[in-house]
């Protein structure tokens, strides 16, 4: 099995709509609770970054968009910047568990720095960060998409 490549529309040759209609036996069927089926699939395929950063973006535009920083509505944005994105991402009804992090600073001229790492499967499993700002503010939000081998 080829390693999994990021941000292209085929796998292997085949595209991306093809391989979710077949599994490793060439069945025409594709059983997601077979786990060897399953994993077969994500594996290929892979958490779609571009895909995710879209639907993020739109939301902190949705939200911040216009807007100048105002410390009264920080709590009020970055929940609702977490809770629509993770709305959106469930809404593509692939088999992820999603955490999405979301942190609103003031710009002043002060650094912000930001650090994960994550213990996982690289084939199935992915994140995806989103730098936003404006004149008053910068936002940075965190997505981790685990996969789920049923």
């Amino acid at each position: 099995m080829e390693e999994y490549q990021p941000h292209h529309e085929e796998v292997n040759g085949k595209p991306l709509q093809l391989l979710c209609q077949e599994n490793p036996r060439g069945q025409e069927d594709l059983d997601m609770t077979d786990p060897q089926q399953a994993t077969f699939i994500i594996k290929q395929i892979g958490f779609n970054v571009d895909e995710a950063h879209n639907i993020v973006k739109e939301c902190i535009d949705a939200i911040l968009g216009g807007v100048d920083y105002n410390q009264n509505n920080v709590n009020q944005w970055t929940a609702a910047i977490v809770e629509q994105s993770l709305t959106h991402l469930v809404k593509l009804g692939k088999t992820y568990k999603y955490i999405v992090t979301c942190a609103v600073m003031q710009k002043s001229g002060s650094g912000l720095h930001t650090a994960s790492s994550c213990f996982w499967d690289t084939t199935s499993d992915g994140t995806c960060t989103v730098r936003w700002e404006n004149q008053t503010m910068n936002c940075i939000v965190n997505v981790f998409a685990i996969a789920i081998i049923l």
